[in-house]
């Protein structure tokens, strides 16, 4: 994914080709949608036979997804995305809110999107921890992200969504009680399970042992009270 500072123009190009892979005319149209959900057409520029220009305004952080609808001579949908990053501390997710809509089986508005989208960004801190890899190119983009990890990062996040209290026994009645996975109020709401931790180390190439030096007591050396090596 593409990534951008706030406030800079994004500018997308868009090329038209015939079945000869030739540059040819169309009736192109260009959709976006910002972070906040609200989706806005833009008319594309032409620039020449075939080519179609857009700039869009960085004007919210987060992910924002685009498309390209090709009709008339040519007929096509072409679907990106970008992303838009405090310069200082933002990275983008280990994966897109899509991913995580299609997920919930609904798109969050407002402050449950706000949310949802904290809780990947939260989980994608966690994932980078635990992996030691960023998957981040010089330009903080996305580069290489194991469809393993994506899947991770957002089965996290849909958890925390649920249960942000991270409960493991619901209250039934008066005389009953919740806990929450460490069996105590006030856990964490985003965590990664240990086969989770596993599935992390390989995907992305570590290793999760530490290697230990064990010298054997029989190997015909010992050392006196004063720490001297003293031969058997």
């Amino acid at each position: 994914m593409r990534q951008y500072e706030f406030g800079d123009e994004v500018g997308l190009r868009h090329e038209v080709r015939n079945l000869d892979d030739e540059l040819i005319d169309a009736t192109v149209a260009f959709s976006v949608t910002p972070p906040s959900g609200v989706v806005a057409s833009i008319t594309p520029d032409h620039s020449g036979t075939g080519l179609y220009d857009v700039a869009v305004p960085a004007d919210e952080y987060g992910p924002w997804t685009f498309t390209w609808t090709v009709s008339g001579t040519v007929t096509d949908v072409e679907i990106g995305q970008f992303y838009i990053a405090d310069p200082v501390s933002d990275v983008p997710p280990l994966a897109p809110f899509g991913r995580l809509v299609k997920k919930l089986g609904y798109t969050p508005v407002d402050a449950e999107r706000d949310r949802a989208e904290s809780l990947l960004v939260e989980a994608s801190e966690l994932i980078r921890d635990v992996a030691g890899k960023t998957w981040l190119d010089a330009d903080n983009a996305l580069e290489g992200v194991p469809v393993r990890i994506a899947n991770i990062c957002v089965a996290v996040a849909f958890r925390a969504f649920g249960n942000p209290e991270a409960l493991t026994q619901r209250s039934i009645g008066d005389s009953s009680k919740s806990f929450d996975r460490t069996s105590r109020e006030g856990g964490e709401d985003v965590y990664l399970t240990k086969a989770e931790e596993a599935a992390i180390h390989r995907a992305a190439g570590t290793s999760s042992l530490v290697a230990v030096t064990l010298v054997s007591p029989y190997n015909g050396t010992y050392t006196d009270d004063a720490g001297d090596l003293v031969w058997a």
